[in-house]
């Protein structure tokens, strides 16, 4: 008996000190929170329904025509290596054919001594009247082979060796075969002759007159003047703008050398955008060579489409990319925009939903639903643009 009340006594100061313990640890807990300045319990609820307060606009609305700038170069769209197809001495060299210089279509930039081409031709002519007579000879020999043999065996079908059938036959091959050597001694003979294929420019060359050429080595390089284009990279943002930009028109300005304004219009756009700066490439063709040269730098202005329902919003509204937050009934909501342009300090964008307007500088941890109240000062009041709001 007196073993059992010493059992319930210490199992007693065991509980208690359980009790204790825990205790303690819950006042150590509370105060290491409040430490820290995490609110109690309470007042985590109405920490979530506070507002935050910012700064909001509402955009002005107008019609609006961008014009987009670009930086182009100009450069032909293809080199073409001037190679000749046969060999030999060469004995002309135009005087147009020289770097720099600009030769027309057609024009003879070099010559090649013709005369082994010339008797090649002659002997090719000569070979083909040698196989007409021969193929002459064998139909009379064979005529006459035809009327013996009618007469020595009449009704009975002559072969073919006795009617000269083969040899004819051979005699047919070999006049087409003179023919055809004399077509491509022809031909030889008149790629003698370099002309060029289009209005070019000469970019190299290494040729001059006495010079033995071999065939099918380059002697030097042009570019066709209709090869000219400027090539101008842009933004997905630019092409968003400027479409339909195929066929749109651009107004061209060579860089420091005088020249007027070109007229050029997009010819096409690159399938593809730069894996290194995300932008594609628009090729511009020009109405005038005059003044310019490949390789130079070139100001490519293009106007876009008036858009009407462009709206004006601080450039300071944007995070992210083209986000920005806007007030929707006292919360946070997302929208991206379209940018138009830039006008100092202000952006035009495409029109949009800004519900009760537009925060002008972002919350730095702001989030979708996020409650807000819009501040009343006087600044806050006025829209973009400086006007304010109705």
């Amino acid at each position: 008996m007196q073993d059992d009340r010493k059992g319930w006594i210490v199992g007693g100061i065991q509980l208690v000190f359980v009790i204790a313990v825990i205790g303690v640890a819950l006042f150590l807990t509370n105060a290491l929170k409040a430490k820290n300045g995490a609110p109690p319990p309470g007042q985590i609820q109405a920490a979530s329904e506070r507002s935050t307060d910012v700064s909001a606009v509402i955009p002005t609305r107008e019609t609006y025509a961008a014009t987009v700038q670009l930086n182009g170069v100009i450069q032909s769209q293809t080199q073409t290596r001037i190679t000749p197809q046969v060999g030999g001495r060469v004995i002309y060299v135009s005087p147009n054919f020289k770097p720099g210089a600009t030769v027309a279509q057609g024009e003879v930039l070099f010559r090649i001594d013709p005369s082994d081409y010339e008797l090649a031709v002659e002997q090719a002519e000569a070979n083909i009247a040698s196989a007409v007579s021969d193929l002459a000879l064998l139909e009379a020999e064979a005529q006459l082979a035809i009327e013996e043999w009618q007469e020595l065996f009449p009704g009975r079908p002559i072969t073919d060796l006795a009617a000269r059938k083969p040899q004819i036959a051979a005699a047919r091959s070999r006049l087409a075969s003179a023919q055809a050597a004399q077509k491509t001694s022809q031909l030889a003979l008149t790629r003698t002759r370099i002309t060029a294929s289009a209005d070019a420019r000469v970019l190299s060359t290494t040729l001059n007159e006495g010079q033995v050429v071999a065939p099918n080595v380059s002697v030097g390089d042009l570019y066709a003047l209709n090869s000219v284009e400027v090539r101008a990279p842009l933004s997905t943002e630019q092409i968003a703008s400027l479409t339909p930009l195929i066929g749109r028109t651009a107004t061209l300005t060579p860089r420091g050398n005088g020249v007027d304004n070109i007229n050029g219009i997009v010819t096409r756009l690159d399938a593809t955008l730069d894996a290194r700066t995300r932008l594609a490439t628009a090729f511009i063709s020009l109405d005038t060579l005059a003044g310019v040269t490949v390789g130079d730098f070139i100001d490519v202005t293009m106007q876009a489409d008036p858009v009407a329902d462009a709206m004006v919003i601080p450039a300071s509204s944007f995070f992210g990319r083209n986000e920005v937050w806007v007030i929707v009934n006292g919360a946070l909501e997302r929208r991206s925009l379209i940018r138009l342009g830039e006008r100092g300090s202000d952006a035009v964008v495409q029109g949009f939903d800004y519900g009760e307007g537009v925060i002008t500088l972002p919350p730095v941890e702001g989030y979708e639903g996020m409650k807000v109240s819009r501040r009343t000062t006087s600044e806050d009041r006025k829209v973009a643009g400086g006007s304010n709001a109705g």
